[in-house]
């Protein structure tokens, strides 16, 4: 009976005493850009949400290729510079604030990287490389 008792009084101090928040899910980020694509590269930006929840903690940018390939990737910064991206594919990218709860993902931007312009590389050498050839003989 002591034991009961000494549990319902426990039970009374943390019951009073618990803090139920409700948080509304914040705005998109806004005018989500690509620029500076390359072949295997290219640098995402965006703007704050208009309405967000409270300090943004971070922020998560899913990735997907054409191919089926899902990437996400966590920032504190509203820029972030891909690489190792694939040449002449289409990706499809998505931000979203988190606070203390995950806020709404942006409006998807589509882009394709650049073509390999190392066979275009080669290629040229080796054209220049002729024509010297040729023009001393």
């Amino acid at each position: 009976m002591v034991i009961l008792y000494i549990l319902h009084i426990l039970y009374d101090i943390f019951t009073d005493s618990v803090l139920v928040s409700c948080y509304p899910e914040s705005s998109p980020p806004q005018n989500v850009t690509v620029s500076q694509i390359m072949s295997t590269s290219a640098l995402i930006s965006w703007l704050e949400p208009t309405n967000p929840n409270g300090d943004i903690q971070f922020y998560n940018l899913t990735i997907a290729s054409a191919g089926g390939g899902v990437v996400i990737i966590g920032g504190v910064t509203n820029t972030l510079s891909l690489v190792i991206l694939n040449p002449f594919t289409a990706y499809t990218v998505t931000v979203r604030a988190v606070h203390v709860i995950d806020g709404e993902m942006s409006v998807p931007v589509s882009f394709t990287t650049d073509e390999d312009s190392k066979p275009f590389v080669s290629i040229l050498r080796i054209l220049i490389t002729f024509a010297m050839f040729e023009l001393s003989h």
